[in-house]
């Protein structure tokens, strides 16, 4: 996965991640269930953009996007029946699915941007 595609993934995750906050902070006022909260929770790291920060390492935040994306996805297990976690379980998947599947150009990733 290219610097780009990366920052691309993240980029869609952080608009998820938002939708994903409003979504828990309103449940938790009606009785959502703890976790939900540990789903954004990752998230929400999955969408933190590193990339300015000293000490970055592209191998490391991709190798790390995996891991949490596998984390996941594993809750499928444990909640198959809650379509709030299938839900949150797809879109990330899919987020990472798309840098995978499509090698995404630079001018493609700059024009979405705009």
């Amino acid at each position: 996965m290219t610097p780009n595609q990366l920052k691309e993934v993240k980029r869609i995750l952080r608009s998820f991640y938002q939708l994903l906050d409003e979504y828990v902070k309103y449940s938790t006022m009606h009785g959502a269930f703890r976790h939900y909260n540990v789903l954004r929770t990752l998230v929400q790291n999955m969408q933190f953009d590193a990339s300015d920060c000293s000490g970055y390492n592209h191998e490391d935040a991709v190798k790390k996007l995996y891991q949490l994306r596998d984390l996941i996805e594993s809750f499928k297990t444990v909640y198959p029946q809650d379509d709030v976690v299938l839900w949150i379980i797809d879109e990330v998947v899919t987020s990472v699915q798309y840098a995978d599947m499509f090698e995404l150009s630079d001018d493609f990733i700059n024009d979405s941007l705009i």
